[in-house]
């Protein structure tokens, strides 16, 4: 959907050999090739900024500050093509799929704004953090023919619907690990409310806990009232030395949410073995329950949506996979159990897989 976009992104740290305050400078670029920028001579500053989608920018800076236990603060100003699906796929594997099948199982959007960031971390074990955000949302059309080997013609998702406008808002954040992570890998330039600002550790056993809120309201700017919470936790237990157990239950709720903030279950890593946001609403809930041994595993997802006050049916899936690197990479086949079953699976090779 958004074409092939090369582009770099790195922070530079600055250290302070007494180890008082660290500088991190942010700075990443893209070049859209298949989407030239609009031309937009009215309107606010980030209306103006924004229609140039032929470029992605991000400029940020940020100070850690090692005696305060604060991992992060600073401001940073962005013009993106950015998604909510972070979550739900990581972005090698969005990439890869995107580029063989025109599947890449996130939606974008254009999100151009600025940012107010802190981010503590206390005991190396709990995260603490709020952000304001001021951003203005827009609408980005598919192109009629995307860069990839299968399904040209079709391009079946990947502009996601959005309410345009200006959105003021304040992030909270909690976050819990259980295995100790230090200061100096905590935090990050990109920051999206439904992941965690934490490192991904594969075959970490213990719990795993991401939990924020977003509220925005017309008195924090733009013209949007709504509440959302997230929460997305993670227990994996050791059974024996060839073998684990992890317990995923994800759930995230919301109030007059616009649309780029809506919940959709459906496709790999959110409800597998069903088809790519298959089920919308204003609040999903997600469990998912894998035994995994040295390289083989089984696992079952149930999910559900709220659609117009009522939750709809759960929804089931059964699936079985092969890993190897730690349990990284993965070869993964999964069934719907509901009304439209079918005798093959769905099939998918993932190279970086957060279960």
């Amino acid at each position: 959907m958004t074409g092939f976009a090369p582009g770099v992104a790195a922070t530079a740290t600055f250290y302070d050999p007494k180890d008082r305050v660290h500088l991190m400078v942010d700075a990443a670029v893209n070049l859209n090739t298949r989407r030239p920028s609009r031309t937009q001579t009215t309107g606010t500053f980030l209306q103006r900024f924004g229609a140039h989608e032929l470029t992605d920018v991000l400029l940020g800076t940020r100070l850690r500050i090692p005696a305060l236990d604060v991992a992060e603060v600073g401001v940073q100003i962005h013009a993106l093509t950015d998604t909510n699906d972070r979550w739900r796929i990581s972005a090698i594997d969005s990439y890869l799929y995107s580029a063989l099948i025109n599947r890449a199982d996130r939606e974008y959007y254009r999100r151009t704004g600025y940012a107010a960031i802190l981010t503590t971390h206390l005991l190396e074990m709990l995260t603490l953090g709020a952000e304001y955000r001021r951003d203005q949302y827009d609408p980005l059309a598919a192109p009629p023919r995307v860069w990839t080997i299968f399904n040209k013609d079709d391009p079946r998702y990947g502009s996601a619907p959005v309410d345009r406008g200006e959105m003021g808002s304040v992030v909270l954040r909690a976050e819990y690990r259980s295995e100790k992570v230090p200061l100096h890998r905590v935090g990050s330039m990109w920051r999206n409310p439904e992941t965690s600002l934490l490192p991904l550790q594969p075959g970490m056993v213990g719990v795993r806990s991401l939990n924020t809120v977003e509220i925005a309201d017309r008195s924090l700017g733009g013209i949007f009232d709504f509440t959302k919470l997230v929460t997305d936790s993670f227990v994996v237990v050791d059974t024996d030395p060839s073998g684990s157990v992890t317990l995923r239950v994800r759930g995230a709720f919301g109030r007059g949410l616009p649309l780029q903030k809506q919940e959709g279950l459906g496709g790999w890593g959110a409800l597998r073995g069903y088809d790519f946001k298959e089920f919308r609403g204003d609040a999903s809930f997600l469990a998912t329950l894998q035994r995994d041994w040295n390289h083989f595993g089984v696992f079952f997802d149930v999910g559900s949506v709220r659609q117009r006050s009522d939750w709809i049916d759960p929804k089931t899936s059964l699936g079985a996979s092969f890993s190897f690197a730690d349990g990284s990479t993965r070869m993964e086949a999964a069934w719907r159990l509901d009304g439209r079953a079918r005798l093959l699976p769905d099939f998918r090779i993932l190279f970086a897989v957060p279960l």
